[in-house]
């Protein structure tokens, strides 16, 4: 059987990520989509934050 060892704690949105920094939310959009799993990016669509 196989586990994975890396799993996903919690998701941040770009907006929060970009505040929290102090960054332009576009630019900081740019960037992560320049970036690939290896870099340890995830993408999430949709979705609803409570």
């Amino acid at each position: 059987m196989t586990t994975h060892v890396n799993k996903v704690h919690h998701v941040t949105t770009i907006a929060k990520v970009a505040k929290d920094l102090g960054e332009d939310e576009e630019w900081l959009h740019d960037v992560a989509s320049e970036l690939d799993i290896e870099d340890g990016v995830i993408w999430v669509y949709g979705g609803c934050l409570r």
